[in-house]
């Protein structure tokens, strides 16, 4: 494109619009929606028109499919738009609309870190948790960690029989999977 550093204006460029189109289609979308109206049909007519476009292709027939995978990460896209809202202020070029993508990814980033942080304080009560259960009428007792781990087995004399190993086995099993039911049901 031309001397160092002009690719790097070219990738700003090629972010401020992709995104921004990316937002664009998902408010549409969202519009249409919340009108009543057919998603699908109103990308269509658009992809049609003057709006078409890749992103309008690729990204708003995910968005009609309600497919919500991961693509490219919103943190790579927040750390574009340091660089498009840098390479904007160093050359002096107000770019009022990217501006407005950038405040979006802000929120974005900080409402995933709210999230992070969530998970983590609710995966440490959870550990600190533990379940227990029973089997054959309270022969076998199995103690589980919210994380999963056995912490105890309690087995009362009269379940263990020399001859028939195979069923404190299975009485084992059963406890673990209950406590282990109760684990998950914690976590739904």
């Amino acid at each position: 494109i031309g001397p160092n550093g002009t690719g790097q204006v070219a990738k700003a460029c090629n972010q401020m619009i992709m995104v921004a189109a990316i937002e664009a289609a998902a408010e549409a979308m969202r519009l249409a929606a919340a009108a009543g109206v057919d998603c699908g049909k109103v990308r269509q007519a658009l992809s049609g028109g003057s709006a078409a476009s890749r992103v309008l292709d690729v990204m708003g027939e995910r968005m009609v499919r309600r497919d919500f995978s991961a693509g490219i990460e919103a943190r790579l896209h927040h750390k574009d738009f340091g660089l498009v809202l840098e390479a904007a202020r160093q050359s002096g070029v107000p770019v009022p609309l990217a501006a407005a993508v950038a405040q979006q990814l802000n929120a974005l980033m900080a409402q995933a870190q709210q999230l992070q942080e969530d998970l983590a304080r609710a995966q440490a009560e959870l550990a600190e948790k533990t379940f227990t259960a029973t089997a054959g009428g309270e022969l076998v007792t199995v103690t589980i960690s919210g994380g999963g781990d056995i912490e105890r087995i309690d087995i009362k004399p009269e379940a263990w029989d020399p001859e028939d190993p195979e069923t404190l086995s299975a009485l084992i099993i059963a406890a673990f999977r209950s406590a282990k039911a109760e684990a998950d049901a914690a976590t739904a």
